[in-house]
């Protein structure tokens, strides 16, 4: 007959569980400070990318003419 006072033991289970969640938990930080090195750099490159649109570019010249404008109103 079973003795049912008799506890069983689950730190065998319970110390597994640690060291896979441990694991799982080194192996994230590692992604994530290794994606965050990435965006960084990806980061710098369109910010460098980013001043050549901040540059003042010459202005284009309009096509038709003050008096060509007003003809095309009067006519209108």
């Amino acid at each position: 007959m079973k003795n049912p006072f008799v506890t069983q033991n689950h730190n065998t289970a319970l110390v597994a569980t640690l060291a896979i969640s441990t694991a799982a938990l080194g192996g994230l930080t590692y992604w994530f400070i290794r994606r965050r090195q990435e965006i960084a750099a990806a980061a710098a490159e369109l910010k460098e990318h980013a001043s050549d649109y901040l540059k003042p570019h010459p202005k284009k010249k309009l096509r038709a003419d003050k008096h060509d404008l007003e003809s095309l109103v009067n006519h209108s």
